[in-house]
């Protein structure tokens, strides 16, 4: 008689079986790409160059010496320091020094902090502007989604790295007519008029929401709720620096390198592609299956936004806004060459 042999059952097999999520099938995925891992890892090694740049960074960025002044990098690299000698090797400037005497390798490192917050923070900023506005206008009615889109394609249409260096010019001039931030005079009847508006928005969105739907109502108390945020945080600035709002919106401007208005120029000027993604995703979702069944079983709309079309939206939502970083690095790029961007000695 045949010996029995232990056969495992399915039970057995699918207890074996590891559970599968769709991150871990994304990390298989890519640990298998071995060009995507290297590119990781280099983006990584940048990322913690650039954080703990005080660290790495062999001198200070603002560090001058005008003794080496124009001082060649020993390295045989041309573009660095063009048409001039090369040091000899074991000098104290890798990449060389500019005509100041600061080190350029110095000044790249702590360079790629500024390169980093201005594509993080930019790319957040408009992500979360445009998710709102996109989400409102696709769950919204016809009519609402009609008239939100006509303004983005309007906005569209113009040139909107004409307004950003207008708004960098406006808040450059403001910066200069200050002076000493302590002694303007602000019109304080700006934030007095940012409160009011917030009320309007807010009671006229209680208000319509009976009549135009839960979009318009959504929208109008939304912008109410920033114009109450905006609002209190000029007060709250005011009363811990001690200055006019103006004033201490520039001194965290300063303190901030210059970041703070470019920050707002940028995130908030660039929102358009991401409304426009998020309300095609929507109108795609919103006659699906389960956002009928939904409906069905009486979910309210706020519960269907935030538990069934949000993270299915958040996706390429994200994807987009990652792909958008490099864009706003070079936009940077492009205002600091022309004056518009960091303030010096900061590098970018």
């Amino acid at each position: 008689m045949a010996a029995a042999t232990d056969t495992p059952s399915a039970l057995d097999l699918a207890a074996a079986r590891r559970e599968r999520s769709p991150w871990g099938d994304a990390w298989n995925q890519l640990i298998k790409n071995r060009l995507a891992i290297a590119s990781l890892v280099y983006i990584i090694v940048l990322t913690l160059m650039s954080i703990f740049a005080n660290s790495v960074a062999p001198f200070k960025y603002d560090r001058t010496i005008l003794s080496d002044t124009a001082t060649c990098s020993y390295l045989p690299i041309p573009f660095i320091c063009p048409g001039g000698t090369v040091a000899p090797s074991g000098t104290k400037y890798m990449f060389g020094a500019d005509e100041l005497g600061r080190d350029i390798l110095s000044r790249t490192i702590y360079g790629g902090q500024v390169s980093l917050a201005v594509g993080l923070v930019g790319a957040f900023v408009s992500m979360v502007l445009g998710m709102v506005y996109g989400l409102i206008a696709g769950y919204g009615s016809q009519r609402l989604d009609n008239i939100m889109m006509r303004l983005v394609d309007f906005l569209y249409a113009m040139p909107i790295l004409i307004f950003i260096i207008l708004l960098q010019v406006f808040f450059k001039a403001k910066a200069r007519q200050l002076g000493n931030v302590q002694n303007f005079e602000f019109p304080h009847w700006f934030v007095y008029g940012i409160l009011a508006a917030a009320l309007v928005c807010i009671i006229g969105g209680i208000l319509a929401g009976k009549y135009y739907g839960l979009g318009v109502s959504a929208f109008l108390i939304g912008l109410g709720v920033f114009a109450l945020i905006l609002a209190g945080m000029l007060i709250a600035l005011t009363l811990a620096i001690g200055g006019s709002p103006w004033a201490s919106l520039i001194a965290i401007d300063n303190a901030m390198g210059g970041m703070f208005f470019l920050f707002i120029a940028l995130g908030f000027l660039n929102w358009l592609g991401m409304a426009r993604l998020t309300r095609g995703q929507v109108l795609s979702f919103k006659k699906k299956e389960f956002i009928e069944a939904a409906h069905m079983v009486g979910s309210s709309d706020t519960r269907i936004i935030f538990r069934h079309l949000l993270p299915n939206v958040l996706g390429p939502c994200i994807v987009a806004a990652t792909l958008a970083i490099p864009g706003y690095s070079s936009l940077e790029a492009f205002l600091s060459f022309i004056g518009l961007g960091i303030n010096p000695p900061r590098p970018s």
